[in-house]
């Protein structure tokens, strides 16, 4: 069995604060202004019954957010890595290969949104080993100081298939 429900946060972009919730069953008038954002969320449920029993196999709740991709000519010069484990991103430069930022969220990141004045979008990013992200973060720099990856990124070539 599944079930697909629809919510829209409203959020205001000068607090930060969720001014309100709308579902199809419940939404309050709330005048749309350029100092809100609202954001789309799908909530999808997935349930397996054993037929014989009746009983509860499993369930898997999972959420994804309405976003639009970025334009293909959008100059975007970041890059982000995200270990499959722990939560560990490193952003970096995708020129120079300054480090930007190291943050753990401890837990794992499953998507890079950045906000235009069109709304949001998704940004690409890369999932990589939880051992391996480290090691090109931690030992690719000197000892205590950790400011640029010596490893060079790949020249772009034009793909035969875009995967997304």
């Amino acid at each position: 069995m599944g079930k697909k429900q629809d919510s829209w946060y409203v959020i205001d972009l000068m607090t930060g604060e969720k001014q309100q919730t709308l579902t199809s069953s419940f939404a309050e008038s709330l005048c749309p202004s350029t100092s809100l954002l609202y954001l789309g969320r799908t909530e999808y449920t997935i349930t397996m019954y054993d037929t014989k029993n009746k009983e509860l196999r499993w369930n898997a709740t999972y959420f994804d957010y309405a976003t639009m991709l970025p334009d293909e000519d959008m100059q975007y010069k970041m890059s982000h890595f995200a270990s499959n484990g722990d939560g560990l991103v490193v952003t970096v430069d995708s020129e120079s290969g300054d480090i930007l930022w190291i943050q753990n969220y401890g837990s794992p990141v499953v998507a890079f949104y950045i906000w235009q004045r069109e709304g949001l979008w998704k940004v690409m990013h890369t999932n990589v080993g939880v051992e391996t992200l480290r090691y090109l973060t931690f030992m690719s720099g000197e000892v205590g100081r950790i400011t640029k990856w010596k490893y060079p990124f790949p020249k772009e070539t034009e793909a035969k298939s875009k995967l997304v």
